[in-house]
């Protein structure tokens, strides 16, 4: 019995955790070019293309729970592509939903010299 209450507490932690503001991120890099990471806050988030100069370095993006706020979405979106050396993300898509949480999508990319 006492395992059983173990097992459901547990399951209701991950879920509320899930529903309620838990992000994940991924890469999938597009370059050879392997650059340190930089700090985050030193990464600009762009919603349209820049007109300087860049290269697309990775595709990166984040996934958060249907309580993920969306400052935390691009939070999480910054600091994955400053872990790819990125200069800035251009956000692409986005997409929420109450069961699939909230998606989204940019190009890591490097501004060229």
């Amino acid at each position: 019995m006492k395992h059983q209450t173990s097992i459901r507490l547990f399951l209701s932690s991950l879920s509320l955790l899930f529903f309620y503001g838990c992000t994940m991120s991924g890469v999938v890099p597009t370059s050879q070019e392997i650059l340190p990471p930089r700090s985050p806050s030193t990464v600009k988030v762009l919603f349209a293309e820049p007109s300087r100069p860049y290269d697309q370095i990775a595709i990166v993006h984040s996934t958060g729970g249907s309580g993920a706020s969306e400052s935390q979405m691009y939070r999480k979106l910054q600091a994955t592509a400053a872990k790819v050396g990125a200069d800035a993300v251009i956000v692409g898509g986005k997409d929420a939903g109450f069961w699939n949480g909230k998606n989204l999508s940019g190009s890591a990319i490097k501004f060229q010299k």
